[in-house]
């Protein structure tokens, strides 16, 4: 049997900066699907790249998965297994007054 839970890295939200979102410790899970959805940009040629990051036994971020650049609206998923226990999302926002509306959410799955 699977068990399915909902997280949520990131609440749909403007954004104009970079940032990235708090510590989640998910435990270890079998994957985790995680969606990034972006439903509004402005400004001049604005760009947002997104990653995934799992924390090291050295308290070390390291990436685990990159989502394409987004210049538009759009949707996209990565499958991702592997993770270590504690995930976070960052982001990064250029271009000359850019704004960014997206959510960052995902489903982890294991087995019972």
């Amino acid at each position: 049997m699977a068990y399915t839970s909902k997280v949520t890295f990131l609440s749909s939200a403007a954004r104009t900066t970079s940032g990235a979102s708090g510590e989640l410790n998910l435990g270890y899970g079998d994957e985790i699907l995680v969606f990034l959805d972006v439903t509004d940009v402005s400004g001049t040629s604005p760009t947002l790249d997104v990653k995934v990051q799992t924390k090291g036994p050295d308290g070390k971020w390291y990436d685990i998965a990159t989502f394409a650049q987004k210049t538009a609206v759009g949707s996209e998923a990565k499958a991702i297994t592997n993770y270590g226990e504690i995930l976070k999302v960052v982001y990064t926002i250029d271009g000359t007054t850019p704004s960014f509306t997206f959510s960052v959410t995902g489903v982890v799955k294991t087995r019972g």
